[in-house]
């Protein structure tokens, strides 16, 4: 994710806030960035979720490697997760 995308998905949640009179999409938006700035802002941290990522999307990789790489991904997106609660 970049800017652009940043910026694409902030008017879309304020589009629909409008639209809708809920402040539910801005929340959603502010939660799904907020969980991206704290995974990115570790390298480490960032570095596992995109090789879990690629090992997930790699049809070659084997079902024990699959299941392996999305508990790793729950696991870094639930702990994001908490960060940006605390």
């Amino acid at each position: 994710m970049n800017l652009p995308q940043f910026d694409l998905e902030a008017g879309r949640a304020f589009e629909q806030a409008s639209q809708t009179g809920s402040t539910a999409p801005l929340q959603l938006f502010l939660k799904r960035w907020g969980v991206f700035v704290a995974i990115e802002r570790d390298p480490v941290r960032a570095a596992r979720l995109h090789e879990a990522e690629r090992i997930s999307q790699d049809a070659t990789a084997g079902e024990a490697a699959f299941r392996a790489a999305m508990a790793q991904i729950n696991g870094i997106l639930r702990e994001a997760e908490q960060e940006i609660v605390d």
